[in-house]
């Protein structure tokens, strides 16, 4: 990502929450992440961000935690279109 407009923010978050592997790398350095895909975020929506991201996953945690079926179902279906990129 080279230009820092809406749209580019838009397919940063997109692209988290499609990717559990890039959520993981944005949760450890948020700052670093965004820069390095050429996107900067104001310290507000970096922020909020953040918390969107592990929220979701705390959430998925716990869904797998009360329901493994699901959770081994929604493990397959990433690794399904993990295969499709």
């Amino acid at each position: 990502m080279v230009n820092d407009t809406v749209g580019e923010r838009i397919q940063l978050i997109s692209f988290l929450l499609s990717s559990e592997e890039h959520r993981a790398q944005f949760l450890i350095d948020p700052e670093l992440y965004t820069r390095n895909q050429g996107c900067h975020l104001d310290a507000y929506m970096l922020d909020s961000l953040t918390e969107a991201l592990r929220t979701l996953e705390e959430s998925y945690a716990r869904v797998g935690a009360a329901n493994p079926y699901l959770n081994a179902k929604a493990t397959n279906a990433g690794a399904h279109k993990a295969g499709n990129d």
